[in-house]
């Protein structure tokens, strides 16, 4: 139910060469022959077995340590960034570089949410907050609740006057009237907004 950056992605293997797709047992085969030139199905295809090698280490690792979000996380930045290579911090230094990630149609929605503002689901803001959130607001207040839904952490960062507190009211609203919060919130800040925090929760959400 939840994909974070560490969870752990059930995936398959598909290995085709000339547009032939191979069998787990072919491939196989194609390792254990070691030849440069090999017959598949009734055609002649030139292959190097040392990309072959390479493949099946790499389908050795992914067996044994596992696919996680972060691996498809960086590929999929990548390639949406102009240049993306050009970007030293974007560039992909994982075991899975050589490889083309075919996503599910789920996997690819999450993604698509993350990376564009258009697709993020919209919730509405409780009829209990009194108050009015200006559009930035309400999408930061989205965000949120798209991120939990997710597993993610987030980081609001609004310029300071802009309203992150009353986006946390509303958000923490949502998240105790739609039955998923059992337990107090915890807010770790500076004694010297305290204060603002109490009259704004009194403002905004007495209840």
């Amino acid at each position: 139910s939840f994909v974070g950056m560490n969870a752990l992605l059930d995936f398959n293997w598909r290995f085709a060469t000339n547009g032939i797709e191979l069998t787990e047992a072919e491939f196989n085969e194609l390792v254990a022959s070691n030849r440069r030139l090999v017959n598949i199905r009734g055609q002649w295809v030139k292959i190097d077995p040392q990309f072959i090698k390479q493949m099946k280490r790499l389908m050795e690792k992914a067996e044994s340590e596992g696919l996680h979000m972060s691996d498809i996380l960086a590929r999929e930045l990548m390639d949406q960034q102009d240049g993306g290579l050009e970007d030293s911090d974007l560039i992909d230094t994982s075991a899975f570089a050589g490889i083309q990630f075919d996503l599910s149609k789920q996997l690819r929605s999450l993604i698509r949410k993350l990376t564009a503002a258009e697709n993020l689901p919209e919730h509405e803001v409780s009829p209990s907050f009194k108050g009015t959130l200006r559009p930035y607001q309400k999408y930061g207040m989205n965000w949120l609740l798209f991120l939990r839904e997710s597993g993610f952490g987030a980081c609001l960062a609004d310029d300071m006057g802009l309203g992150k507190t009353i986006q946390m009211i509303a958000y923490f609203l949502h998240v105790k009237e739609s039955g998923r919060q059992k337990t107090p919130h915890l807010i770790i800040a500076p004694t010297s907004v305290l204060g603002n925090w109490q009259r704004e929760l009194q403002t905004f959400a007495p209840d």
